[in-house]
């Protein structure tokens, strides 16, 4: 039995850029809208440091923010970054946040149970923030 490879469609260059670049857009806003989903609180914060931007040991990149909410509680929140923003977006980002900033971040409060250097058992509470922006005004 032979195989009629007359059949088989190849893709242009310009076809499979277009796809691609189709791909890659549906990609982003799925991102967004998950995003959206999961945003179930908004929370305006003083941060009381600069933003820190690092990696996870399985190499999500994360920005660390930490500060105070409306009420003077202390605050810590966590921001992944989608995989499609790179560096100079993150720089750009978190530019006009400094120490002192109030920015608005939306997200959900995720509990976390860990053991300290003495193996008890403790409990915190972390935001994970899907969307951050300077507060405006």
């Amino acid at each position: 039995m032979a195989f009629d490879f007359s059949k088989i469609k190849v893709l242009t260059p310009e076809e499979r850029a277009a796809r691609e670049a189709a791909d890659f857009q549906a990609q982003i806003a799925e991102d967004a809208k998950k995003r959206e989903e999961l945003s179930k609180h908004t929370i305006t914060v003083t941060l009381s440091e600069f933003p820190m931007h690092r990696f996870t040991t399985s190499g999500d990149k994360i920005v660390a923010f930490h500060g105070a909410d409306e009420r003077g509680r202390r605050f810590s929140g966590t921001y992944f970054v989608p995989y499609f923003r790179d560096r100079s977006e993150i720089d750009a980002m978190l530019a006009p946040m400094d120490q002192g900033t109030n920015v608005v971040v939306r997200g959900y409060w995720k509990k976390r149970t860990w053991r300290n250097q003495q193996n008890q058992e403790v409990e915190s509470w972390e935001f994970q923030i899907q969307f951050v922006e300077p507060k405006q005004g």
